[in-house]
Parts: C-alpha cells; sequence; structure tokens
C-alpha cells in the first residue's frame, strides 16, 4: 500500500493493521513492515488481530509530494483453508505529523473511503517433503553387529500438520542372511510400528493403522535401525517408499504422499576383531 505526503512535509509515526480474515492470529508471525528493503518499526505479532508499529522514535519522513509503497511481510505457520486480509479501519490507524506546523494529522482515502482493505488471501495446503538426512550412513556396517543405523531420513511436513496412517519401507541388496529386529524410531525415540524380527531382501516393511503426526513446518528425522547378519559379507539398502505409505493433511484431511527417498546402499563386512587369552 501507498501514503503520499501531499502538501507539507510529513513524519509518520505509527501505522496500525488490522487482520479481517479467517485465520487464527497464531498463525501468523514475525510481522515485518517495509519500505523497499528497508524495514520500518520493529517486528510484531497481532495483538487482538492488530499489527501496531510504532515509529515514533524513528519516524517515516515523506517529503512534500513524496509517495512511498509499503509491504506487509510475515511467517504463515499454519491455518491451512483460512484466510488473512489486512486493512486499514479508519483514519487514525495511520498516525502523522506535519513537519512544517508540528501539528497531528491523520490519513484520507486517495479513492473510496476506510475502512480500507488489502487484497484477500488463501493459505494453500500443506504437503511432505522427503529426502535423505545429512548423517545417514553412508560407509561400511559391520556383521553381526545389533542395533545398527541402517538409514536416515528427513520428512518436512510444509504449511500444516500432517498425519501418517501407514509408511512402508524397503530393503535391497542382501544376498544372504536376513536383518533383524529392523525398527524405525523419530528423533525424539518414539517408535513408528512394531519391531519386524526378521527382513530379507527385497521385502517392503509395511506399518499400517499409525496415527504418526509430525507438526506444522517441522522436519522429523525417521532413523531405521537393524541387527546385521553375522556371516553375511554384502550389500544393504533401506528405502522410504512412496508406495503403501498413506499421510493426509491434519486439518484439511487431503492426501499427502511422500517423494520416495533411498539410503545409501551400505557393504556388511566380515568383523576382524579377534580376542585371545
Amino acid at each position: 500500500f501507498s501514503l503520499q505526503a501531499s502538501n507539507d512535509p510529513v513524519k509518520v509515526t505509527s501505522i496500525r493493521l488490522t487482520n479481517i480474515g479467517s485465520i487464527q492470529a497464531g498463525y501468523l508471525q514475525n510481522l515485518k513492515l517495509m519500505n523497499g528493503s528497508t524495514q520500518i518499526g520493529s517486528t510484531v505479532s497481532l495483538d487482538n488481530n492488530v499489527a501496531t508499529f510504532d515509529l515514533s522514535s524513528n519516524p517515516l519522513l515523506l517529503a512534500s509530494g513524496q509517495t512511498v509503497t509499503l509491504s506487509l511481510y510475515t511467517d504463515i505457520t499454519g491455518g491451512v483453508g483460512r484466510t488473512f486480509q489486512f486493512s486499514i479501519q479508519q483514519a487514525s490507524d495511520v498516525s502523522a505529523v506535519d513537519s512544517m506546523y508540528n501539528v497531528g494529522i491523520g490519513a484520507t482515502a486517495n479513492t473510496g473511503s476506510f475502512p480500507f482493505n488489502f487484497y484477500n488471501v488463501s493459505v494453500n495446503q500443506g504437503g511432505l517433503v522427503s529426502s535423505r538426512d545429512t548423517n545417514s550412513p553412508s560407509t561400511n556396517v559391520v556383521a553381526g553387529n545389533t542395533n545398527q543405523v541402517l538409514a536416515k531420513f528427513d520428512v518436512l511436513a510444509s504449511g500444516d500438520s500432517i498425519k501418517f496412517t501407514a509408511m512402508s519401507f524397503g530393503v535391497s541388496g542382501l544376498t544372504a542372511g536376513t536383518i533383524n529386529n529392523f525398527r524405525v524410531t523419530d528423533q525424539n525415540g518414539t517408535q513408528i510400528g512394531t519391531t519386524q524380527t526378521s527382513v530379507t531382501t527385497s521385502t517392503a516393511v509395511n506399518y499400517s493403522s499409525l496415527n504418526y503426526i509430525i507438526q506444522a513446518n517441522t522436519t522429523n528425522v525417521l532413523n531405521v535401525y537393524g541387527d546385521t547378519p553375522s556371516t553375511a559379507t554384502c550389500n544393504v539398502q533401506v528405502t522410504l517408499n512412496s508406495t503403501n505409505t498413506t499421510a493426509q493433511s491434519y486439518t484439511t484431511f487431503v492426501s499427502a504422499t511422500p517423494t520416495q527417498v533411498q539410503g545409501y546402499s551400505l557393504t556388511i563386512l566380515a568383523s576382524t576383531s579377534n580376542l585371545t587369552a
């Protein structure tokens, strides 16, 4: 939106913007008012759906006839299916001082009248973004070891909380033996599904009847563990499958499908450790 000093130079000391949309105030965070690339005033939160930018310590200065275009920025942390729309409700929402006469003045609408409503914006549904975690193991694992980390996957719930009702992992590369005690936990130690006692190559480990929720705009790390076979010298690779993995937006119930992601192919090496007496 634009402000113009019509006659004398003006010092703008305060701007109040009211959200008249349906989104909950808590989903709009870190509101900033920008004059081009320069922030004016402090970063604020909504108070009863009102963002107040106090510029009294560093007023916005407009020369006679000068026009500035201001932009409002915010972090949207939720509110899928809702809208936000900001408004200058009345003339006193823009406080200014005539620099020549040092008297307070209010704003007048260039066209129409107050309230002056800006665009109504809809918050679209979120989605899932999956990727291999940077700390996913990429080298060798030792045969016969228990509780080995086989893969790590990052899953981001973008825009809305996501609920998983089923999750599927593929295991490939094993030419001998099995992966025992196959289990999946997140970064908080919460186990997803049950421990699978024995998994062979080309096996899909499917967990159903889940109620696993990743909060909006949060990345959870899925850690895959297993006991490696004691005699095998081969590879093992774990995949987060898109097939048989089902999830949905926690707000709109719209389906969200993760991208299929592969962990690294790990070589299972025979242990060279010996204990002699």
